[in-house]
């Protein structure tokens, strides 16, 4: 978890990126819009397998449709998370618990930079 959290703020970017480019596209090249967009397609499945084997197990349900596996998988993370907190830290715990925090504070705050970006290009 920690490993996509540092990675996170640079996927936010690319994803921004990528979405200035297929406006881009999309507004002076139109006749090519629909082979990069197939392509792009064929680009995300070749990585679907490398991406899901990087989410920990217990985050790929054997049945993607199953609510109830969703329903428990909110239930068991916020249980993770109480657990997490409540533990009596030592000194080397407290630090990787604020960095942590931190983490998740830069994500946010990524993911609210990136909508905020979006918006205001769209505006435009």
């Amino acid at each position: 978890m920690t490993r996509f959290m540092a990675v996170l703020p640079l996927l936010i970017l690319g994803v921004y990126v990528l979405v200035l480019i297929v406006l881009y596209i999309k507004k002076h090249y139109r006749a090519a819009v629909a082979p990069i967009m197939f392509l792009g397609l064929i680009l995300f499945a070749v990585l679907l397998p490398v991406l899901l084997n990087a989410l920990p197990v217990w985050m790929i349900p054997t049945h993607w449709s199953d609510f109830s596996f969703w329903s428990g998988l909110l239930q068991q993370g916020r249980d993770s998370l109480r657990q997490f907190l409540s533990v009596n830290p030592a000194l080397r715990d407290a630090e990787i618990r604020m960095l942590l925090l931190g983490q998740a504070g830069i994500m946010v705050g990524s993911v609210c930079c990136t909508m905020f970006c979006v918006i205001t290009s769209r505006s435009k």
